[in-house]
């Protein structure tokens, strides 16, 4: 929930999320969307809190991996740190698309370059 403390990642197992933040006024911002394979709660890794919230789309089966055991696991595993790293960036890189996409480009635009970004995620 938007606000609470950080406490854990949250992995996709199965289905599909949608991830929202609320403006001043109440409305949702969706922020993005979701798959298995992927991890929720990111966002509160460097703030302590979490932004947003996840919202299921459908059923799905998330895998909690608590904060304790994910700092030991870095600390001990370098590939995974190097993963958590690989996924970092891979964050900002889509936020950084996703400033341009909403800035710079008309309706049709926007939803080609989705639907583009959402077959190569399920891609890979």
């Amino acid at each position: 929930m938007a606000g609470a403390q950080f406490h854990a990642l949250f992995g996709v197992h199965a289905g599909w999320f949608k991830t929202v933040l609320l403006t001043e006024d109440g409305r949702e911002q969706v922020t993005g969307f979701h798959m298995a394979g992927e991890v929720l709660g990111v966002d509160g890794l460097g703030a302590e809190s979490y932004s947003g919230y996840a919202i299921a789309l459908e059923d799905g089966e998330v895998i909690e991996i608590p904060r304790e055991t994910l700092d030991t696991l870095v600390r001990h595993e370098p590939l995974l740190q190097r993963e958590l790293f690989r996924m970092l960036a891979g964050e900002i890189q889509r936020e950084r698309a996703l400033m341009v996409l909403l800035g710079s480009m008309r309706a049709g635009e926007r939803i080609a370059v989705f639907l583009l970004n959402l077959s190569q995620r399920m891609a890979a």
